[in-house]
């Protein structure tokens, strides 16, 4: 019971069997519930996708800005749309003709920015991948050589539960 909260703790099993002289130790196995095991990996592997995800994406959401607000790349966008309403109404107007395309070299400007910003984001996503998949190449290649060890143990009759619970 001490152990209980401690993380990767399983209980080892000792079974033992009569013998001519007393008794002796049939086997020595590891009791834990896999399947709690599997699941808790399973919920902390999608927390931590999600996590990730979540971060990229509001990361993304600031990029574009606030909705609301005047600098956002929505407002820019309106301001470009309403001063080629305003441009429509009166074509000769130079002053409209000049706001037109100053609004529109201002959401061209803002439009590099955010594209910048976002491939900035599918670079970083990009880096996470891939240290993400070089950590579990390296974990599969630990798990391999612990298996081999388990198989080698057991086969010899050896106690294997150490390595099963590392």
């Amino acid at each position: 019971v001490a152990n209980v909260n401690t993380l990767g703790y399983a209980r080892t099993q000792v079974d033992f069997q009569a013998s001519m002289n007393g008794v002796s130790v049939g086997a020595i196995r590891r009791a834990a519930d896999q399947f709690l095991a599997a699941a808790a990996l399973n919920a902390s592997a999608q927390q931590g996708g999600a996590s990730a995800l979540g971060d990229l994406l509001d990361r993304a959401q600031a990029a574009f800005g606030d909705p609301t607000s005047d600098t956002s790349l929505f407002a820019t966008l309106s301001t470009a749309f309403n001063r080629f309403g305003e441009l429509a109404s009166d074509p000769s107007n130079t002053l409209r003709k000049a706001n037109a395309v100053q609004s529109t070299q201002s959401l061209l400007t803002q439009l590099r920015a955010t594209g910048q910003q976002l491939e900035t984001l599918r670079l970083e996503a990009d880096q996470r991948l891939a240290e993400t998949t070089r950590t579990a190449s390296d974990l599969m290649q630990s798990i391999a050589a612990m298996n081999q060890q388990i198989a080698l143990t057991r086969a010899s009759g050896g106690d294997a539960t150490g390595v099963e619970n590392a």
